[in-house]
């Protein structure tokens, strides 16, 4: 367990990294009303107003079902290990039997909730509002997004820098999982396998 914690202190800061291979598009053409830039303003709006486990509905139906993953191998794990993982993930009140019933986007929520309240309660830490800056196309359907949130640590503040991509799916732009949850969910992965403690 203080692996992981350890594991979730260094990812809720770290700044994701886009790989160019592929030449930007000069156009793009969508029906969706809504361009990647409101999508995630919308996305940090619902934060801001605190509905917080309403999340899981701007994400796309691969990155709800590779948090579902996420949560079937918790509940593989035996009972010792997998209780605290639950209560820590999924909320006090809740047994391994409602992991079973909650739906891929209530367990992706439950997980982003579960990361957002770790940064805000670190200490001697405070989050401003996060400005969405504009997006660019990267492919025919695939778009990022760039986000900064001022971060105050005591005396001094930062510039925390997030690349957020999204992804359209029919005429709906949907998120895909940022950088550092993907590298959670593989380094929560080796963490399984080598034991908890």
């Amino acid at each position: 367990m203080k692996k992981l914690l350890i594991l979730l202190a260094l990812l809720t800061w770290t700044l994701p990294l886009l790989a160019a291979n592929e030449p930007l598009p000069t156009a793009h053409k969508s029906n969706s009303a809504l361009s990647p830039t409101d999508v995630v303003a919308k996305y940090y709006e619902e934060i801001e107003k605190g509905n917080i486990y309403s999340l899981g509905k701007f994400y796309s139906g691969h990155a709800k079902s590779e948090f579902r993953t996420l949560a079937d191998k918790i509940l593989e794990i035996n009972e010792v290990e997998r209780d605290p993982l639950v209560k820590e993930f999924f909320g006090a009140g809740r047994k391994p039997y409602h992991l079973k019933l909650m739906s891929d986007e209530e367990v992706l929520s439950a997980i982003l909730e579960y990361f957002i309240n770790v940064k805000q309660s670190l200490p001697d830490t405070s989050t401003g509002k996060t400005e969405v800056m504009g997006h660019i196309f990267y492919g025919d359907n695939m778009a990022y997004v760039l986000t900064k949130t001022v971060i105050v640590m005591g005396d001094s503040s930062l510039d925390s820098l997030e690349v957020m991509p999204i992804k359209l799916i029919g005429n709906e732009w949907q998120l895909e999982l940022r950088h550092d949850l993907k590298s959670f969910s593989a380094v929560f992965d080796k963490i399984i396998a080598e034991g908890l403690n």
